[in-house]
């Protein structure tokens, strides 16, 4: 959860390719309507990226896009973190307050933020021309992090209290639901998963579950109970000392994938391929398994983490194969699957501020219904998406079909 506040009534993430950001009456040209630019889907930092200018004369850095919260800070020059270059330094950019002709420092209000991976930046609040795209944001507000531990800065799109909104969608005719205080979603009924030698009935006392849609949180976050299950069936094991579950990277070419479907079993679902789950944790070569059943082969992370307690998230690894809209002015969001087999785009602009999202179909607010748990939930498949209970230690993942992870979501009020 690391996201320019009360300028944007609307953004919108395609499959981490282009963002389109609706900006009202203070563009230069006056212009109401939106504009697309494009963002980097760069996995090895763990975000997406946009390109800013701030300052006059200009000065150009890469913020990390996040809809999990609702400060734009930068990292100042001056930070000790950035002043090591040696390390890396702030490599996409920092802010050096004495270089712009426009500054004005706000040094009676005290920035602070934390994120959900315990990185954190503090300073204090500044006032300086912010340039995204063909907007103009004159004496805009931001935080100047002068301790920081994170080496670049962040774009935050949530609402002003640290949250955000949310609805859903299939793409083509996307839906969507009136959302409320946070980009927040309910999981409302079991999961379940398949292969060949049966079929998993993934449930927990934990439904319905409240879960974030946030893009600056680089995993998704799920409680301990709903992830040992995921580990479980993908034959991902616990590494107390990364701090993660660890795979082998070769599953990254498995076609297995987990599907969340959301307001209930007519709306809309999200299919995450393993590739997406399959995320290296170094920068450099992968480490190999010393010992055990995966013993030399290279280790990667799995994308689903446990959380011990709300909030729990579904970051960059599930949203990049979601088509999101998030529209701050009516509290909705839409959401739909991404299409990854496509080389055109066709973006349909808000036509004005508090217009609804465009082409989408609304859906019931799920939570209203009774929630159905099984009366005795089975572990019937193999572990790992096996073909066969008997290859569960010998071939995990070796089977071409599909485990399908439903999750039900609804609205949280």
């Amino acid at each position: 959860m690391r996201s320019p506040r009360g300028a944007y009534s609307a953004l919108l993430v395609t499959a981490g390719l282009y963002a389109n950001l609706q900006v009202h009456g203070e563009a230069e040209n006056g212009n109401d309507n939106g504009f697309k630019i494009p963002i980097l889907n760069d996995r090895e930092r763990g975000g997406y990226f946009i390109n800013v200018t701030i300052g006059v004369p200009g000065q150009d850095m890469a913020l990390q896009l996040d809809t999990g919260s609702s400060d734009v800070w930068v990292p100042s020059s001056n930070a000790k973190l950035c002043r090591k270059p040696g390390d890396g330094g702030c490599s996409l950019g920092s802010f050096n307050v004495e270089e712009s002709d426009t500054f004005d420092n706000d040094t009676n209000s005290l920035f602070s933020i934390a994120y959900q991976d315990q990185s954190s930046s503090e300073g204090t609040y500044f006032k300086d021309q912010f340039l995204i795209g063909p907007a103009s944001l004159p004496q805009f507000t931001m935080g100047l992090g002068a301790r920081t531990t994170i080496p670049y800065g962040l774009a935050g799109v949530g609402y002003a209290s640290d949250e955000a909104a949310l609805a859903t969608s299939p793409y083509g005719s996307m839906t969507w639901m009136p959302a409320r205080g946070i980009f927040c979603l309910e999981q409302s009924t079991p999961r379940k998963a398949r292969s060949p030698s049966g079929s998993d009935l993934l449930t927990s006392e934990e439904l319905p579950l409240p879960v974030v849609l946030d893009s600056g949180t680089t995993f998704s976050y799920l409680p301990q109970n709903m992830a040992n299950q995921v580990w479980e069936e993908v034959g991902a094991s616990w590494e107390p000392q990364a701090g993660m579950a660890l795979l082998p990277c070769s599953y990254a070419s498995h076609p297995g994938q987990f599907s969340f479907s959301f307001a209930g079993p007519n709306g809309p679902r999200v299919s995450v391929s393993m590739d997406e789950l399959v995320v290296p944790f170094t920068s450099g070569e992968a480490p190999e398994f010393e010992s055990g059943p995966y013993r030399g082969q290279s280790a990667c992370a799995l994308g689903i983490l446990n959380q011990t307690g709300p909030p729990y998230l579904l970051g960059d690894t599930f949203l990049r194969s979601a088509y999101v809209v998030y529209d701050l002015s009516n509290n909705e969001i839409g959401i739909a699957p991404t299409n990854f087999n496509t080389s055109k785009s066709n973006i349909v602009t808000f036509p004005s501020r508090g217009a609804t999202i465009p082409s989408t179909t609304a859906v019931p607010n799920e939570l209203s219904r009774p929630q159905v748990q099984p009366a005795h939930p089975s572990m019937r498949a193999a572990r790992g998406f096996q073909a066969s209970d008997s290859a569960a230690s010998h071939n995990p993942l070796s089977t071409p079909d599909s485990v399908i992870f439903l999750i039900l979501i609804t609205l949280f009020w």
